[in-house]
């Protein structure tokens, strides 16, 4: 399939904003999203049908009764049924008013309809407070996003993803003001147990015009590159490979790939609301003050030292640091890690202090040359919590702390559990100098003359991959075909033993699995003897093969990812209690947790112990714990359905 690809500085009479169209036939989408954004709050919502956004049954007050929402579902369900039995004669009022809302108004479709009632959460006062926050970083965005020769539009998104809160947490691991997931996040940032660079927010963008520019270049359009940023680059090739055409109104409309779901439909016309609503956020919220972009000092970190002692000689404390380093995880300020050697700590700028020899002022007794790592078990059969703890000299109540184990509650086999940390030595992997400098923007002034930005514009732990990596000059957004000379394809060798069987834990896909072995995902399928485009799914047995690296290697990369999910979600969420569920027909573990419940396969595990998620049938009884958010922590998945 050819390709389409455009030139911006070539085309300076096309206006950015010209290459984000709004299709006729998606303006109903767009008009939904703009109500959520800019009329109702969250204490509110919509009742809509699924499948046509045009179809608005009511609003309703949910802090009217916890309830609402269902009764209210059924109330239409009833409505529906009673037109369809009536033949659409002699219908009250309100059902003559809910007939009027379809354009179709066969029976199969309101029969169809009965199941495509779903519940909207408003955002007016989220996206509000987003407009506050933007003030902190939009422009230094744009100007990351200027470098790429991006459209300073894309700097929008995060009104979608985040509302611009930096702690944004999702239930589902993704994190910060760009919502990046693990696996895609550490494509471009360094993610580890002390620093988490998805929740810089400066960082974060860099990496978020990196994913996008990698899109466009892919797919062609921005409609579809933006909704690669929610469904992914590959599923959106599959989609347009499925329907033969880039026209984002088709893909929405008909492609019916397997995640392809309510958030991804929506995905764009989400954006062009957002977009629309920001732009003109005035009118619709009145005067606003935004936030002052955030203005700091620098002082490198040239040691491993605990964030105490830190907060002691700089005069501080753990709240500023916090505001200035989002990206510093809660284990560095609970002791269990110390802040990286060679990171780049922002403070606010006060005159009177002289970071630098405060930091040298710090006896050599507190500086180290050690972290403190992160120690995992994976749960084996026989195993119980009295015989690990003795195995790793530590507590059973050690180890239900680390884990938030419930009392009464028992351990399952494929569990990974966190265990006490230890010191070892990690070496530097890039010089000061070199942080510094790569994160020097150079931007156009008003006067079109050259000036750099201050070095303090972005700061971080680590980079991966080298400074031009960091961030690379802008890339012209065509390619020409040209006759190159390519070098010869490497084979990558067949499997060697050690081979092995192991059991598929939650949040896994062949990707990760590749990841962890350093071989191809197609290597693995051979291996495995599974068709392209087949998924792995949880309990299911797969082969993997140690031919790049060690089982050991393998298993410690494989229970850090696991651990880290968990951290993160402990991190940001609470348990409020639990209730209990029965599973109906033909309902799957991702529909339970994902779908219904909005809940980490891995923590409905925990909770049901003796349960084999993969084989769940109708009738069966389950424990859900209901989850609710700790402080600084804002759900963002505002697609949620209810």
């Amino acid at each position: 399939m050819k390709r389409i690809f455009f030139l911006f500085f070539l085309l300076p009479t096309i206006t950015f904003a010209e290459y984000f169209p709004e299709p006729a036939e998606l303006r109903d989408q767009v008009e939904f999203w703009k109500l959520i954004y800019s009329q109702y709050t969250t204490k509110e919502g919509l009742i809509h049908d699924y499948e046509d956004l045009s179809i608005i049954y009511t609003s309703v007050d949910i802090d009217e009764s916890k309830n609402i929402v269902p009764k209210t579902k059924e109330k239409y369900v009833d409505i529906l049924e009673s037109i369809v039995y009536k033949n659409k004669y002699n219908l009250t009022n309100e059902e003559d008013r809910v007939l009027k809302l379809f354009k179709d108004q066969s029976s199969s479709r309101l029969l169809r309809a009965r199941n495509n009632i779903r519940f909207q959460l408003g955002q007016k006062d989220r996206f509000i407070e987003g407009v506050k926050r933007s003030g902190r970083y939009i422009e230094r965005i744009k100007e990351i996003f200027k470098t790429q020769n991006l459209p300073p539009e894309l700097s929008y998104l995060p009104n979608v993803e985040s509302s611009f809160n930096t702690y944004a947490y999702s239930k589902f691991g993704a994190a910060g003001l760009w919502q990046f997931i693990r696996s895609t996040g550490k494509n471009y940032l360094s993610i580890s147990d002390a620093i988490d660079e998805r929740l810089d927010p400066l960082v974060a963008s860099v990496a978020a015009a990196k994913l996008l520019n990698k899109n466009f270049e892919e797919l062609g359009t921005w409609p579809l590159a933006i909704t690669a940023y929610n469904h992914g680059l590959q599923g959106m090739k599959r989609a347009v490979e499925k329907l033969g055409t880039t026209d984002i109104v088709t893909i929405i409309r008909e492609y019916d790939g397997k995640i392809f779901g309510f958030a991804s439909r929506n995905f764009y016309t989400e954006f062009l609301a957002a977009k629309h609503v920001y732009e003109n956020y005035q009118k619709y919220f009145g005067n606003i003050t935004l936030d002052d972009p955030l203005s700091y000092n620098t002082v490198v970190i040239n040691d491993f030292i605990n964030m105490d002692i830190l907060i002691k000689y700089f005069k501080t404390d753990s709240k500023t640091l916090q505001e200035f380093n989002p990206e510093i995880r809660p284990s560095v300020y609970r002791g269990e890690k110390r802040l990286p050697k060679k990171y780049i700590l922002k403070l606010p700028k006060d005159d009177r202090l002289d970071y630098t020899a405060l930091y040298s002022s710090i006896p050599l007794q507190y500086k180290t040359t050690k972290q403190r790592a992160s120690s995992s078990y994976r749960v084996k059969r026989g195993d119980s919590l009295s015989t690990i703890a003795r195995l790793f000299k530590t507590s059973t109540g050690t180890i239900k702390d680390l884990n938030h184990i419930r009392e009464g509650t028992h351990i399952y086999v494929g569990q990974i559990l966190k265990l006490p940390s230890y010191d070892i030595e990690i070496p530097a992997r890039m010089s000061n100098e070199e942080k510094l400098l790569a994160y020097n923007i150079t931007t156009e002034s008003e006067e079109g003359i050259q000036k750099e930005e201050p070095q303090e514009m972005i700061a971080s732990l680590e980079l991966k991959g080298t400074l031009k990596e960091v961030l690379p000059p802008p890339k012209p957004k065509v390619i020409e075909k040209k006759k190159v000379e390519k070098p010869k394809p490497v084979e990558e060798k067949p499997p060697q033993l050690p081979e092995e069987h192991v059991r598929v834990l939650s949040d896994e896909t062949l990707g990760h699995f590749a990841d962890w072995l350093k071989i191809s995902t197609a290597t693995l399928r051979r291996l495995n003897q599974m068709k392209y485009g087949e998924n792995i799914h949880l309990g299911q047995k797969i082969k993997v093969a140690y031919q790049n690296v060690s089982k050991q290697a393998f298993e410690e990369q494989r229970n850090e990812y696991h651990t880290g999910l968990q951290d993160d979600f402990w991190n940001n969420y609470k348990i409020t209690g639990t209730r209990t569920y029965k599973v109906k027909r033909g309902q799957s573990v991702w529909i339970l947790a994902y779908d219904i419940h909005a809940i980490p396969i891995w923590l409905l595990q925990q909770y049901n112990t003796d349960v084999d998620l993969s084989k769940l049938h109708a009738d069966q009884s389950l424990t859900i714990p209901l989850v609710g958010s700790k402080e600084n922590t804002q759900g963002a998945s505002k697609s949620q359905k209810q």
